[in-house]
Order: structure tokens, then C-alpha cells, then sequence
């Protein structure tokens, strides 16, 4: 049951963390974050229930957040490449000025 409260804490970080913060960074990590959260909470079921499926779920969950963390790098690199920033707010407010 403490792997289930675990897990639960690090999602509930991963969303306010992600609600508080203007850097794309760091709004990334935090929403890798909730899908930690989500993975540990697969596996504690798992454990729990004694089901292999959960521990499979897990490790599809952690790979496809491997492949989502590599594109999402890549994009916030383009953006930072030609904007020269990643807070949120000034990104959202040059889109609205070049228009």
C-alpha cells in the first residue's frame, strides 16, 4: 500500500509543479513526473494484485515516455533555437504579436 501513496505523491507533484512553472523545461520534467507517478502506481497494482500485466504496462508506460521525452527535447530545442527563450508567457505573447 506505501508503493500506492507513492506514487500518488509524485503525480500530485508533477501537477503542481507543472501548474506553477512558465520554463518548458521544466514543465516537461514535471509532466514526466506525472507519468512516473502513473508507471509506480501500475507496478504497486501489479505487486499487489500478483499480476504479471501490470509490471508489462509499466515497462510500455517507460517506453513510450522514453520516446515522448526524445521528441519533446528535440521540439523545445527548435524553440528555444529561434525564439531564444522557453517561459510560456512570452512565448504565447509573441505568437499573438507576429500575427
Amino acid at each position: 500500500m506505501t508503493i500506492l501513496v507513492i506514487s500518488a505523491l509524485l503525480f500530485c507533484t508533477g501537477i503542481v509543479g507543472f501548474c506553477l512553472r512558465r520554463n518548458a523545461v521544466l514543465m516537461f520534467i514535471f509532466s514526466e513526473l506525472m507519468v512516473l507517478g502513473a508507471v509506480v502506481a501500475s507496478v504497486g497494482y501489479a505487486l499487489l494484485w500478483a499480476e504479471e500485466k501490470g509490471q508489462i504496462l509499466g515497462l510500455v508506460l517507460l517506453t513510450t515516455a522514453a520516446c515522448e521525452a526524445a521528441m519533446a527535447l528535440l521540439i523545445i530545442g527548435r524553440i528555444y533555437r529561434t525564439k531564444r527563450t522557453l517561459d510560456i508567457k512570452l512565448l504565447s505573447s509573441r505568437g499573438e504579436q507576429e500575427e
